[in-house]
């Protein structure tokens, strides 16, 4: 299993391949898609809700593996180098920070409900 600092290298170089990419944003995503890029986000995710789940529980591991599934959302993959994550891992990782937050195990989190 990974630690976290080797994720974190792991992630950094995902994020340099992204940047790394040249041409139109079309041709960034292809290449990026197929130099395995993209998967190689989904692995470092889905690395970090290894450790975040038990026994592990890592609290830094679900942020990140939280922050991950965000990054998805919010950035294109072609600046990020994290692209299509797999929704039953993002839900996974959301449902362990529910978890956390209910046992107690976070630090000061509240939930944000709509209405």
């Amino acid at each position: 299993m990974d630690s976290l600092k080797e994720l974190a290298g792991r992630e950094m170089a995902v994020l340099q391949r992204a940047h790394a990419a040249v041409g139109l944003i079309e041709e960034k995503e292809v290449l990026l898609r197929e130099a395995g890029v993209y998967s190689a986000s989904a692995s470092i995710h889905a690395a970090y809700i290894a450790l975040t789940a038990p026994p592990e529980s890592n609290p830094e591991a679900l942020k990140r593996a939280v922050f991950l599934g965000w990054y998805d959302d919010a950035e294109p993959g072609w600046i990020t180098g994290v692209e299509d994550l797999p929704s039953d891992q993002v839900r996974q990782a959301l449902e362990l920070l529910d978890s956390a937050r209910l046992g107690g195990r976070i630090d000061g989190a509240r939930r944000v409900v709509d209405g």
